[in-house]
C-alpha cells in the first residue's frame, strides 16, 4: 500500500489475480487498512492478468472487508477480461464499487474533491 495524502492510499496489484491471490489480499490489505486511518484506497488492476475465472466470492468478500473498516474502495485499470467475468457473475456487488478508467482520472477527480472542500 503506497500512502498518498491525508487519508488516501494505492494499492497496486501487479501480476496473475487468481483466488489464492485474492486470498492473499484479502488478509494483508485488510490488516494494513487496520492500521491506517484511510478514507479511501485506490485499488489498481492495470498490473493484473486475470488467467482463469477468479472467484468473485472473495473478490467481494475483500471488498465487503474494505468496506466494513470505513473505507471506500476505488478500482481502477480494469481489464475487458475481467470487466466481462464481472458482469457474467451472480454476485450483485459491482453496484456497492465506484470505478475510474484509469488511477491517474481517479486521483485527480480526489485531489479536486479536497481542494474544492478546503
Amino acid at each position: 500500500m503506497i500512502p498518498l495524502f491525508d487519508g488516501f492510499a494505492v494499492f497496486p496489484v501487479i501480476g496473475p489475480l487468481d483466488n489464492e491471490r485474492l486470498n492473499i489480499i484479502e488478509e494483508r490489505l485488510l490488516d494494513q487498512l487496520e492500521n491506517k486511518n484511510l478514507n479511501k484506497i485506490f485499488i489498481d488492476l492495470s498490473g493484473t492478468i486475470v488467467t482463469n475465472d477468479i472467484s468473485l466470492e472473495t473478490f467481494e468478500r475483500v471488498i465487503n472487508g474494505i468496506t466494513l473498516l470505513g473505507c471506500e474502495a476505488v478500482l481502477t485499470g480494469i481489464s475487458a477480461k475481467l470487466a466481462k467475468q464481472l458482469l457474467n457473475s451472480s454476485q450483485n456487488f459491482i453496484h456497492k464499487i465506484t470505478v475510474e478508467s484509469s488511477l491517474q482520472q481517479a486521483l485527480l477527480r480526489a485531489q479536486n474533491a479536497l481542494l474544492q472542500t478546503s
